[in-house]
């Protein structure tokens, strides 16, 4: 069992689509997949700030186009697990953003910028 959870608007939503027949997928991906568009887009930064030591899967709404920085976005799923953030984001077919919701990254962890 994974450690994904998803935004908390989702459990309504899934119930909506299971007894709707709207969906056919298994009980975490309905929302990722066929909901995330009736969330309310938010900063990335609020978004952030939410969550302690958490991974945060991002589906982005908004960019600043001069520096390829997303703005805004809707929050698809958080867990603190980076592998359960990237194998949803696998299934999730749009833009999104995997970031932690910490300035500073765990134990173990480090980030790696390709200049041009």
């Amino acid at each position: 069992m994974s450690d994904v959870s998803l935004a908390p608007e989702s459990v309504h939503i899934r119930h909506f689509l299971r007894a709707e027949g709207a969906v056919d997928y298994d009980e975490k991906s309905s929302y990722t997949l066929a909901c995330e568009h009736k969330m309310k887009a938010s900063q990335i930064e609020q978004i952030r700030r939410r969550y302690k030591r958490e991974w945060l899967l991002i589906a982005i709404d908004e960019m600043d186009d001069a520096t390829t920085t997303p703005r805004r976005g809707r929050l698809l799923a958080h867990s603190p697990h980076r592998h359960d953030i990237y194998e949803r984001s696998r299934r999730y077919p749009h833009p999104a953003l995997i970031v932690y919701s910490e300035d500073d990254f765990p134990k173990g962890f480090a980030a790696a910028f390709h200049g041009a």
